[in-house]
């Protein structure tokens, strides 16, 4: 009966401190490590914009810059998809006046700007901006510009740099303002980090016309700086001298591990603006309400004064619950703030790394995400934080980061919990700011974005990016584990990242979003493309390479393009269907059929069909049937024959007939028609294109460009 008892006071206690823990839900889940998630809220189109950067095992190691989109509900809509070919340290914000993202990231100690418009598409080409890594950028509401934040490098020639903090605006081109000193560093290795935050006010005043920022460097310990729209520092303490630009926040911070500084209003008060300042304190020696107490504290600056002499002591606070912490992780708890305009509150998240000793507030046994929710910023015992990871051995959360601004906060990060590859992908939990109540993101259901059909199978791609199969599975061409047939729609495996499937006879083959082509299913004649003869039940990586832009799947042959236009092709062989010239019996990896500016490809049971970027169709492979369009039945063709130049924009290719579709919008068709599969209107074959009735605009029907993203 006690241990009745204890049991119903501990979960008492779980849902006092904590609240409703739901599980948390996968944003990226990949072969590769992703990591150091960002995240935005879309005001207009209320949605939630995801960026992190994407690790690999082999090289290059620092793999693209992706993101992925949420509804404010956590819908995901659609796959990830990428937005640098590589680049790490991303950040992004949201401009509402043009409703589109700007995306940063440093790539070689040079820091690159890109827009996005409102559904993930890059406008322009990157900017690029010179000896500067570490880039955090902002959007000024008022002044309808960007600030963005960095360390500059000058390289002294001894391995080490010369480093500053500077700041400068841009410009809604990308065109870079003067750049501004805000705090000279110290002399370091060029790829060390100093860790500064800052947060825009909307305060338009005598000291700052159209807008100010406040910027941290370092820690708490060290002086704020206020910054202009041009990212000028501002003279805070008039009549001053050289320390007149610093803004003294005294803390009583005893040792304190980064910083992350908001901008909201004092419970919701549209009169009382303020920033929060944030940081960890992992002094042994601080106390508070008489208890030891590390862990995450905050303090406010007022946001619109003129004047800042004196030091800034308010007061400061505990936001963690608990008190003990392994302090020895205390640079990794990765504190991050932000304001929740619908209920007044702020909202802070933070990495929590529990102590040695059990503390009897913290009832998590393993490093987590924890938040709070804050509404009147006054000193007194910290609430009940949330926890919002899971509190399991395999999890290991890091880097979180949050947009406070929505109907909700979401709350991304980085774990390290996939056993499957030992490598990081992006979580992320949404919280309810007034009830304090997490809620699971939600996988899109609402329609389908892609289908294939093979000999007995069928594969589909969901709008949220999963995929599915379903039908005859004898070669495991479902890609789910086994060799079972399905009759209902299948989900293969987690990943939500797919943007292209096709299915062959008995095989499949998939693109993923950050381009790496997949196959499964049947393999005695190679068409799988990974080097040996085996079925594989599963999807499998073809090769290392993340440039596949198309593929397509015939009877016993595959087809690829790559990114440079190139054309790749495995698999049977016997008539010449992968165009290399001879008729081998097969090839088990992609073999270069040639760099010819390939545009699309389609592959049947014994031939192949491509168009080429000046719209040239070529054909070659088996040829019985008239089905290459050259005019005979010549047996087959090794290499790719002319078809014509009269502006092809894609093809299809059957069992022993064609299709293609020329730019007007006029459809043709040849090869075998015995079962009226020409639509003549009869049963005869055709060995040249012919036109199907009269011109019609089939191009309205044709399916997104392999490679797009929505």
């Amino acid at each position: 009966m006690k241990f009745v008892k204890i049991t119903i006071l501990i979960t008492l206690l779980v849902a006092l401190f904590y609240g409703p823990c739901l599980a948390d839900s996968v944003i990226r889940g990949g072969e590769w490590g992703d990591a150091a998630p960002k995240v935005v809220y879309n005001s207009t189109d209320h949605e939630y914009l995801v960026v992190w950067n994407e690790f690999m095992t082999v090289w290059p190691v620092f793999g693209p810059v992706m993101g992925r989109r949420l509804a404010a509900n956590g819908e995901k809509l659609g796959p990830p998809f990428k937005i640098f070919d590589s680049g790490v340290k991303a950040d992004v914000v949201y401009d509402p006046d043009n409703d589109r993202y700007c995306v940063v990231c440093e790539s070689n100690f040079t820091a690159r700007l890109c827009f996005l418009d409102a559904k993930g598409k890059n406008i322009g080409a990157p900017q690029p901006y010179a000896n500067s890594s570490f880039p955090k950028i902002y959007y000024n509401t008022l002044d309808h510009n960007f600030l963005l934040i960095f360390i500059h490098l000058e390289d002294t020639g001894s391995g080490t740099c010369n480093r500053s903090l500077r700041a400068m605006a841009i410009d809604g081109n990308g065109v870079a303002g003067t750049q501004n000193n805000v705090a000279t560093l110290t002399n370091d290795s060029c790829t060390a980090g100093t860790y500064f935050a800052a947060a825009y006010a909307p305060i338009d005043s005598t000291l700052t016309p159209n807008g100010r920022y406040l910027v941290g460097v370092g820690s708490v310990e060290a002086p704020l700086y206020m910054l202009n729209r041009d990212g000028n520092r501002v003279l805070v303490k008039p009549g001053t001298g050289g320390t007149g630009y610093e803004i003294n926040f005294n803390a009583d911070a005893e040792i304190a591990e980064n910083l992350d500084i908001a901008f909201g209003y004092r419970q919701g008060n549209a009169q009382d603006p303020v920033f929060l300042v944030i940081w960890g304190e992992r002094s042994n020696n601080k106390y508070y309400d008489n208890n030891q107490w590390t862990g995450i504290y905050g303090g406010v600056v007022d946001a619109d004064l003129d004047d800042y002499s004196g030091e800034i002591n308010n007061y400061t606070f505990p936001i963690s619950l608990q008190w003990t912490h392994a302090v020895s992780a205390a640079e990794t708890w990765n504190p991050k703030a932000g304001y929740n305009p619908a209920t007044g509150r702020f909202v802070v998240t933070w990495r929590e790394t529990p102590g040695p000793s059990p503390d009897p507030r913290d009832l998590a046994e393993h490093n987590h995400i924890r938040a709070e929710t804050l509404k009147t910023l006054d000193p007194g015992y910290p609430g009940g934080n949330i926890l919002l990871s899971k509190d399991i051995g395999a999890a290991d959360p890091g880097l979180p980061a949050l947009a406070a601004n929505g109907p909700s906060a979401l709350t991304v990060w980085q774990d390290n919990r996939n056993s499957a590859t030992s490598m990081s992908d992006i979580f992320g939990t949404l919280i309810n700011v007034n009830n304090k109540t997490v809620h699971n993101l939600q996988s899109s259901v609402r329609g389908w974005i892609a289908v294939a059909a093979g000999q007995g199978h069928s594969c589909g791609i969901r709008s949220d990016g999963s995929l599915w199969a379903w039908g005859w599975n004898a070669n495991g061409q479902l890609g789910l584990g086994d060799t079972s047939n399905r009759n209902v729609p299948t989900q293969v495996g987690i990943h939500q990242d797919w943007i292209a499937v096709k299915a062959g006879s008995f095989h499949s083959l998939g693109i993923r979003s950050d381009g790496s082509l997949w196959a499964w299913g049947g393999n005695n004649s190679g068409q799988l493309g990974v080097g040996y003869p085996n079925n594989s039940p599963s999807p499998t990586q073809v090769g290392t390479l993340r440039d596949w832009i198309a593929v397509t799947a015939g009877d016993l042959h595959s087809l690829g393009i790559r990114a440079d236009g190139s054309l790749w092709a495995w698999g049977w062989n016997a008539n010449g269907q992968l165009g290399l010239g001879n008729t081998n019996d097969s090839y088990h990896a992609p073999t270069l059929m040639g760099n010819d500016n390939w545009i699309t490809v389609a592959a049947g049971h014994g031939h192949s069909l491509g168009t080429r970027s000046n719209g040239s169709l070529w054909a070659w492979g088996w040829n019985t049937y008239g089905q290459l369009g050259l005019g005979n039945t010549n047996d087959s063709y090794h290499a790719p024959t002319l078809v014509g130049s009269d502006n092809w924009i894609t093809v299809a290719a059957g069992f022993g007939h064609s299709l293609g579709i020329r730019s007007d919008g006029s459809l043709w068709v040849w090869g075998l028609n015995q079962y009226g599969q020409l639509g003549l209107g009869d049963t005869r074959d055709r060995n040249v294109p012919t036109l199907v009735g009269k011109k019609f605009p089939w191009t309205m029907f044709l399916p997104a460009m392999v490679g797009h993203h929505p």
